[in-house]
């Protein structure tokens, strides 16, 4: 069975998926890549998990300013894969986060702690087509929460460094438990904007949870600075049914013309 074309290019025109890649530059932009599994579930349509390979790029910004550092990043995601009948899905979105953080932090573990708050938003959506090709499953949430960044140095020009972000409060979107529309307009690109954030909740952890967590080295050379790790992101809605993504996978990150 074919994907609507607009499925196809909801993330170019447009969410947790792995974990942002930690600790951007001091000042400049940066270009990251993640890869890995999402083992997802939502429990509105089938209790069957289905095992995706997923592939996000990201781009970023970090700039210092005075005790306080401001970090941005958008990622755009891709998935593919199928249950354990083989029956296929894709999963597409985009997110975005804007961090504030201590541009010192404090010392621990031989190392120092940036802590910070974050406002977030996710655009996720899950097209199981093998099982329901008139609809789309998202978990959508925008909202504010912590995050801590700890770097040590290992050797020379390297770091290692850990990232861990959860949420607070998140306004959320889920698809109705009954559907108005028998054939949601999937071919119709304002749907996946508009529809889809439509009778929003406010939600605590125990609703909508998007924790997402990294550790890698970081290393300089002469003109740039580059980046590699792990990641585990565990996105979690309990209305008005189960939704559970859980993803982890590797990332590789590159700031051209980095300071630090």
């Amino acid at each position: 069975m074919k994907l609507p074309g607009a499925v196809l290019v909801l993330t170019a025109a447009a969410s947790l998926c792995v974990a942002l890649p930690p600790a951007l530059p001091e000042r400049g932009f940066s270009f990251a890549v993640s890869a890995g599994l999402d083992q997802y579930r939502d429990e509105l349509l089938v209790p069957l998990r289905w095992d995706c390979g997923r592939l996000e790029p990201v781009v970023g910004f970090g700039a210092g300013s005075g005790p306080v550092r401001h970090e941005a990043q958008a990622a755009f995601l891709f998935e593919f894969g199928a249950n354990r009948y083989s029956h296929e899905a894709a999963v597409l979105g985009v997110r975005a986060e804007y961090r504030l953080s201590c541009a010192r932090g404090f010392a621990l573990a031989q190392g120092r702690v940036r802590p910070g708050v974050l406002v977030f938003y996710r655009n996720r959506h899950a097209y199981l087509y093998s099982w329901d090709d008139s609809h789309l499953y998202w978990m959508n949430g925008t909202g504010v929460g912590l995050a801590a960044q700890w770097r040590g140095r290992v050797a020379g020009r390297m770091d290692v460094v850990a990232d861990l972000a959860v949420p607070l409060f998140t306004m959320a979107a889920r698809p109705d438990a009954d559907r108005v529309e028998k054939v949601e307009p999937l071919d119709r690109l304002g749907f996946y904007f508009a529809r889809t954030w439509q009778g929003m909740k406010p939600c605590l952890p125990d609703r909508y949870t998007a924790v997402e967590a990294a550790v890698g080295l970081e290393w300089r050379s002469r003109n740039s600075m580059m980046a590699a790790g792990y990641a585990l992101d565990l996105l979690r809605t309990s209305w008005p049914a189960q939704g559970v993504s859980l993803a982890h996978g590797l990332w590789l990150r590159w700031s051209p013309g980095a300071a630090r």
